[in-house]
């Protein structure tokens, strides 16, 4: 049995996932502005730990994206 508590949970998801764009941006912002950029390979070694540091929210957005995709769609008119 299934103890629910009374609230809906879609303002908490809808949050959850501004907060995770939201911190997508700043980490994209901090590496590129204040850290001198993103690199691969470099001579500078900080560089490769910001592509390191860039990429750990990716996977979290990559996540989503299949749900934000349906959601688009479903909320678009029916051409046929």
């Amino acid at each position: 049995m299934a103890l629910g508590l009374g609230v809906r949970a879609a303002p908490f998801t809808y949050a959850a996932h501004a907060l995770a764009v939201a911190a997508a941006a700043m980490v994209l912002v901090w590496a590129i502005q204040f850290r001198g950029g993103l690199a691969i390979e470099a001579t500078n070694k900080n560089l490769i730990f910001n592509v390191s540091t860039a990429s750990v929210p990716l996977p979290s957005l990559l996540a989503l994206l299949p749900n934000w995709i349906r959601r688009l769609v479903a909320s678009m008119p029916t051409i046929f």
